[in-house]
């Protein structure tokens, strides 16, 4: 079962307190992440189900509307919390690694020799794998 919550964001964003409590949430996101980041899945576009101390498995967290199933993400009206920040490290590393292969590939079309047709597969491909990692407005 997916709940959306809807959390409006904290009215002083720029106390020092709130920035500390950020930070935390952040930090213990990547420490789950380094931790149990093998076990997050992706349940759909946008979804992913994160492990946590929840009885039922997990958090369900929906990264595109950035929110989660959690009390903390509830309650504490940050914006984010741990399994958040999880999500966010395991998108960049996994954009990381598609951006590696895709240099790796370059050069594949640089150096190797090859047809001209499959040369132009390659290139073809590594462009379609641009576009998909470009920025969204880019």
């Amino acid at each position: 079962m997916t709940t959306t919550i809807s959390v409006p964001a904290p009215e002083h964003t720029d106390t020092d307190a709130t920035r500390e409590a950020i930070k935390t949430r952040m930090e213990r996101g990547f420490a789950l992440y380094a931790e149990k980041g093998a076990e997050i899945v992706r349940t759909s576009g946008a979804t992913y189900l994160v492990p946590g101390s929840d009885p039922r498995g997990g958090y369900v967290v929906n990264y595109f509307r950035e929110t989660c199933e959690c009390r903390d993400f509830e309650h504490a009206g940050l914006g984010v919390c741990k399994h958040l920040a999880a999500v966010g490290a395991l998108r960049a590393v996994r954009r990381g690694e598609a951006l590696n292969h895709l240099a790796s590939l370059e050069d594949r079309a640089a150096c190797e020799d090859m047809d001209p047709d499959e040369r132009g597969e390659l290139l073809d491909r590594i462009a379609r794998g641009r576009r998909f990692l470009a920025p969204v407005g880019a």
